[in-house]
This record gives structure tokens, C-alpha cells and sequence, in this order.
């Protein structure tokens, strides 16, 4: 269920990064398509690494099979697997990414210059 929130959470920014850059172009909107599902592939490609390094999957397996009391913890147990972690790694780190990426545009401002004349 976690997974499948946030792959739709990428879907959508998908559609928003399409919608957003057609007014230039349609083009430009698959271009920006394309640009986010490779920084989503390769993304989820090196946090899968990085989580199975951190939680190994006898770390996980050990403790969902301390988690089986409530159904709050099976619940968990249930939703929590390595390809969750690394989805949740990446969601993150597209966050921070996308958004110095995106402001990088809005920071910069235009300076007009007026050629004196006489």
C-alpha cells in the first residue's frame, strides 16, 4: 500500500511535469516526462542498493517477526519491505533534488540595462 501511494505520488509529478513544460511545446513536455522517469529509474535503482546495505533483508525478517502482536504491527510488518524503504529513500531524495532543481530558475534575477545616450 505504501508503494503503491507513492509510485502514484510519481505518477502525478509525471503529469505535472508534462502539463507544465507542453506550454512550450510538446516536445518539451515528453522531454520532461523522459527527465523524470530516468531520474526515477537510476533513482530507485541506487536506494534499492543502499537500502538492502543498510537494512539487510535477515535485519528486516527478524524484526517484522518480532512485530506479529497487533494488527497495528502486522500491518507494518506487512508494508515493510526493502523496496519500500528504498521507494521511501528516493521519494526523499527527489524532494530535495527536484526543488533546488526548480528553483534554480526563480532565484536568478534580470538586471535591465539602459545604454545612456545622449
Amino acid at each position: 500500500m505504501i508503494a503503491a501511494f507513492i509510485l502514484i505520488i510519481h505518477f502525478c509529478a509525471t503529469v505535472y511535469a508534462f502539463v507544465k513544460y507542453r506550454k512550450e511545446g510538446i516536445g518539451e513536455g515528453l522531454l520532461a516526462v523522459a527527465f523524470v522517469v530516468i531520474i526515477f529509474s537510476v533513482g530507485w535503482t541506487v536506494t534499492t542498493m543502499i537500502s538492502k546495505v543498510i537494512f539487510p533483508t535477515t535485519l528486516v525478517a527478524g524484526w517484522v517477526a518480532r512485530l506479529q502482536g497487533s494488527p497495528i504491527s502486522r500491518a507494518i510488518a506487512k508494508e515493510l519491505t526493502v523496496d519500500t524503504v528504498s521507494l521511501l529513500l528516493l521519494t526523499l531524495g527527489e524532494a530535495v533534488f527536484y526543488y533546488f532543481y526548480l528553483q534554480g530558475g526563480k532565484g536568478k534575477v534580470k538586471t535591465n540595462r539602459q545604454e545612456g545616450g545622449g
